[in-house]
Parts: C-alpha cells; sequence; structure tokens
C-alpha cells in the first residue's frame, strides 16, 4: 500500500489492521491537519497504528513540508516505532518550495524511487519495471 498525505495516513490506518496479502507500508508526508489540536492527535493516532501494525513501512517526510513540520513528523516516527511500529524514515532535507509536493513531482523521483524499489525488493516484490519506459 502506498499513500501521500491524507493517503499516507489512511495507509497507515490501514495497515494497523494488517489485511491479508498485504505486504508493506509506503507514506509519502501522510497525515491530516484539523483546526485544534490536530498534532498531538496525530501522534497519538500514529503510537496506537504503530502498537497494532506487523507490517514494514518506509516513510518520506521533508525538512520544507507546508503542512507537516519537523517536529510534528518526528514526532509521529518516534511514536509509532516506539509503541512497535516497524518503519524507516527518510528524511530527504528541504525539496523545491515544498517537501510535501516531493512524491507528486518529477523531480522527486531520485529521492523516492530508489528508496521504495529498495523496500518492495526486500519484501520480495516486484520494483522494476519489465518494459523500457521512455522520456516522452
Amino acid at each position: 500500500m502506498i499513500g501521500q498525505s491524507h493517503g499516507g495516513l489512511a495507509t497507515m490506518a490501514l495497515g494497523a489492521l494488517n489485511p491479508p496479502g498485504v505486504r508493506g507500508l509506503v507514506n509519502f508526508a501522510g497525515g491530516l491537519r484539523t483546526d485544534c489540536y490536530w498534532e498531538g492527535a496525530l501522534a497519538q493516532a500514529f503510537r496506537s497504528y504503530g502498537a497494532r501494525t506487523k507490517l514494514p513501512s518506509l516513510w518520506f517526510y521533508g525538512d520544507n513540508d507546508s503542512v507537516f513540520s519537523p517536529g510534528v513528523w518526528q514526532d509521529m516516527y518516534a511514536r509509532y516505532t516506539g509503541a512497535g511500529g516497524n518503519a524507516r524514515l527518510v528524511a530527504f532535507g528541504e525539496f523545491g518550495n515544498d517537501a510535501h509536493g516531493m512524491f507528486a513531482s518529477r523531480k522527486g523521483l531520485p529521492i523516492w524511487l530508489p528508496e521504495v524499489e529498495k523496500f518492495l525488493d526486500s519484501l520480495g516484490l516486484p520494483s522494476r519495471p519489465s518494459i523500457a519506459l521512455s522520456d516522452e
């Protein structure tokens, strides 16, 4: 399972159900921001997911994310792994004007593609195209 932003949060929430057939989770800047006290609620949710998830996960967060500051995602990661969640964090620093959009940008490919390929390989899943891709 792979998700970005709210989809990253949904991916991690689904992972806590340990659904049959799912082998791993990839979280690109996952979370949800609301009006009041959202940082604490988000960290608590990730702690809860970490306590229940048996699946490995790969996380991507950047320093200049306009939605989730480093303090927020570092807290989520610490709580998730502290509760027993199996996660590897790729903290890629700054990306363009906003790290939150790294996954959707072609310029983000060198950051995430090798890491995701390595993660999928570790799970025994296909990770490379079986046909040549062109730049057009």
